[in-house]
C-alpha cells in the first residue's frame, strides 16, 4: 500500500509524515519490490533475487556436502557411526544443520550420539546401544550383568530434595 502511494506520484516525506513511518523504512520497502529485468519477458523484484541468491547459496551446499560424502562411499545406506564421523569430520567446513538434513539424519541424534553429549559416561543401555550398532549381538540384561563383574557403574544423578520435602516425609 505505501509503495503503491510512493508509484501514484506521493513523494517520501509526504507519506513519512502521514503514516507517521520512518523515511528509511520507505526506502527500504520501495528498494525491495524495484523491478529488474532478467530478460525481455521476465521481470522479477530485488526481494525475489535475494531470495533465489540464498536458495542457490544452499543448494551448492547441499552439493558439495554430496560430492564430499562420495569419498565415504554411499553415507546414507551406511551405519550411523559412519554418519557421525563424516558429520563430524566437516562441522568446521558445513553447517550441522545443513549436513543432517542432506544425509537424512535428525539433528537430535547427531548431538545425541556425538562424543559432546556422552561425556564419557554410559551406562548399560547406552553400552548396549553402542554393541548394537557396532554389530555385537547381546541382550541388555548380558550387559547388565558384565558390569556388573567388573565392578562398572554408571553415574547416576539425583534429584535434589528439598528440606522441606525431608520433613513431610
Amino acid at each position: 500500500m505505501i509503495v503503491d502511494l510512493f508509484k501514484s506520484g506521493m513523494s517520501v516525506s509526504e507519506i513519512s509524515s502521514e503514516y507517521g513511518i520512518a523515511k528509511s523504512t520507505i526506502n527500504g520497502w520501495i528498494k525491495d519490490v524495484k523491478e529488474i529485468k532478467v530478460n525481455e519477458n521476465e521481470v522479477m523484484t530485488l526481494k525475489e533475487f535475494k531470495q533465489l541468491k540464498k536458495e542457490m547459496a544452499r543448494i551448492k551446499e547441499e552439493n558439495e556436502i554430496l560430492h564430499q560424502k562420495k569419498s565415504y562411499g554411499h553415507i546414507c545406506n551406511k551405519k550411523l557411526d559412519k554418519v557421525i564421523e563424516f558429520i563430524n569430520n566437516n562441522k568446521n567446513k558445513y553447517n550441522i544443520k545443513t549436513m543432517c538434513t542432506v544425509l537424512g539424519v535428525a539433528r537430535s541424534t547427531y548431538y545425541k550420539f556425538s562424543d559432546k553429549a556422552n561425556k564419557g559416561i554410559y551406562g548399560a543401555p547406552r553400552i548396549h546401544k553402542v554393541l548394537s550398532m557396532e554389530g555385537f549381538n547381546s541382550s541388555l540384561k548380558r550387559v547388565q550383568r558384565k558390569m556388573t563383574e567388573l565392578r562398572l557403574c554408571a553415574v547416576t544423578v539425583k534429584k535434589n530434595i528439598s528440606l522441606i520435602q525431608i520433613k513431610r516425609l
